[in-house]
């Protein structure tokens, strides 16, 4: 049994004028922050401030219209927008922690001591320190960068295609990420983009930590399954009137999954496992549905056929400690000591929560106040 054609629908029309100004900031501050190192440093996190905010104003000033042709305007969106009332609590309450330190960083050499300092006891505090190295105004900048660029693609797109043409670019950008780390892999890079030192030797992609990296491919991942589902089904719904790019996007989850199974980060890997089973699982009952089980089996096996002899290829290149050192360090000596170092840390953690639960300790004061 087989479903019946559907009419023939008009297509989506075109992306107009003031879709593009809004999406071309946004789409290059979101492919910019994973090739900045990570977005860890300052000059960075400055640059994502910039083009967050110039995709937030463009959004403002030019405001397209919805899909239906009507055009709701720009303080209107804003003020029915929980969202943007949560993010300008969220902002305000960092901004108060900064503008009222309760301590002072003071530091000679490698020592540092935190001395108290006067401050309004009944507004929320914070730290005293240098913007350089970590505090609240730091954290109010890469907040501010996120919150503006959710706004501006919750609020003011307002269609579906400009949303998925924006998630095609993050998975291109995913893509070209995973050709820069299978690279670094088969020639032993020692440094990020064989150009620049890390800090940390053990250094994925263009992320100076490999934990880092694991989570933004795993949402890349994500982002990429989402595609490949929602262009099979319009495939599907049009009867191939359509062309089925759906394949494409299978290709690109397995090849983001391999990704993150090399990056060594054990909870990154678990996270892509679980990512890639659900979506399998999902397949085959959207394949039942649709009466499409047997033909979406059949693909699916030589695809995952292609898939288990590319990761063959890369275990045998790269090597198979890079994946199984750490996992078979839970099980050892080293692993039960590193888990109880983890446990002290989290009960550690919880006290600074329970000591401060309501004003907490200060936007980027961890670092600062762990140590005590």
């Amino acid at each position: 049994m087989t479903r019946t054609a559907r009419p023939k629908t008009i297509g989506a029309p075109p992306l107009g004028w003031r879709h593009w100004v809004i999406l071309t900031p946004v789409a290059a501050h979101l492919v910019f922050l994973p090739w900045a190192l990570g977005t860890m440093h300052v000059w960075s996190q400055w640059i994502s401030f910039g083009l967050a905010m110039t995709g937030l104003l463009a959004a403002m000033l030019f405001n397209p219209p919805r899909p239906g042709g009507d055009k709701i305007p720009t303080w209107k969106k804003l003020a029915l927008s929980p969202f943007f009332w949560i993010c300008l609590i969220f902002l305000s309450y960092i901004a108060i922690q900064g503008l009222n330190p309760a301590y002072k960083y003071v530091a000679i050499g490698s020592l540092f001591w935190l001395v108290p300092i006067e401050h309004i006891t009944w507004l929320p505090a914070g730290l005293e320190s240098p913007f350089e190295r970590m505090n609240p105004f730091r954290h109010l900048i890469y907040f501010s960068a996120a919150a503006a660029t959710f706004l501006t693609i919750a609020l003011f797109p307002e269609r579906g295609k400009a949303i998925r043409l924006l998630a095609g670019i993050l998975v291109l950008n995913g893509m070209a990420l995973a050709v820069v780390g299978f690279a670094q892999l088969f020639t032993g890079a020692e440094k990020i983009l064989w150009s620049f030192p890390s800090s940390n030797r053990f250094f994925y992609t263009t992320f100076i930590y490999p934990n880092h990296a694991a989570a933004y491919l795993n949402s890349i991942l994500a982002i990429s399954l989402g595609l490949y589902f929602f262009y099979r089904e319009r495939a599907w719904k049009s009867m191939s009137r359509k062309a089925d790019i759906s394949p494409l996007f299978f290709f690109t989850s397995l090849l983001l999954f391999t990704l993150v199974f090399f990056s060594g980060s054990r909870t990154g890997i678990l996270i892509s496992i679980g990512l890639i089973l659900a979506g399998a699982g999902f397949s085959l009952v959207h394949a039942w549905h649709w009466r499409r089980l047997r033909e979406t089996s059949l693909i699916s096996l030589l695809y995952f056929g292609l898939f288990a002899a590319f990761c063959g290829v890369c275990l045998t290149a790269i090597g198979k400690d890079r994946v199984m050192e750490k996992f078979e360090r839970l099980v050892s000596e080293d692993g039960e000591m590193e888990w109880q170092i983890r446990w002290q840390g989290t009960r550690a953690t919880w006290d600074m929560f329970q000591d401060s639960w309501v004003y907490g300790r200060g936007a980027g004061s961890f670092m600062y106040v762990f140590p005590r």
